[in-house]
Parts: structure tokens; C-alpha cells; sequence
């Protein structure tokens, strides 16, 4: 992206930035930051492990984004895993 975070997961339609908002609240060592919505598509701003990520609808897909590009992919995988259940890392 122009600002520098790496986009890594694209989660599909079948959870909303509602829903994804709800869980990051629930879940151990995460906080959420800021949840925007708008027409063209909401915006959730998170924490977890010391470093920020965001997650994005446009186009009714949530894309899940990290702002230090060179979050390693082991702890991307580990985040997927939390915030969407089932999803098999390559490492599964």
C-alpha cells in the first residue's frame, strides 16, 4: 500500500468488520483501536504481540492488512488463525 502496510489475508465475505470488531474485543493481548465505518467500506485499527495491523471491507471482503511490512509471516499465519478459526496455516 502507498502507506507502507502489507496487505496479507483476504478473509472473504463471510464475517463483517462488525463481527471481526467484536472478536478482536474478546480475544487475549488484542485491542482495538479505532473502528471507522463508511460508505466506501470500514476500517478497524488493532493491536496485538506490540505491533499494528487493520482490516478493511471494500468491496464486502475483509482484507486484513500489517502496518510493519516486515511483520514476519509465522506471526501473520498465528493472527489468521486467532481472528478466523479453521484456517489451515501451510505449516498445518
Amino acid at each position: 500500500m502507498e502507506d507502507g502496510a502489507r496487505w496479507f489475508y483476504d478473509a472473504g465475505p463471510g464475517l463483517s468488520m462488525t463481527a471481526l470488531a467484536r472478536r478482536v474485543s474478546t480475544l487475549p493481548g488484542f485491542e482495538s483501536v479505532e473502528y471507522l465505518e463508511a460508505p466506501d467500506g470500514s476500517w478497524l485499527s488493532f493491536t496485538s504481540g506490540g505491533r499494528a495491523y487493520s482490516a478493511n471491507d471494500p468491496f464486502g471482503d475483509v482484507w486484513l492488512f500489517a502496518e510493519d511490512p516486515a511483520t514476519p509471516e509465522a506471526e501473520l499465519w498465528a493472527l489468521i488463525d486467532l481472528l478466523f478459526p479453521g484456517t489451515r496455516s501451510p505449516s498445518a
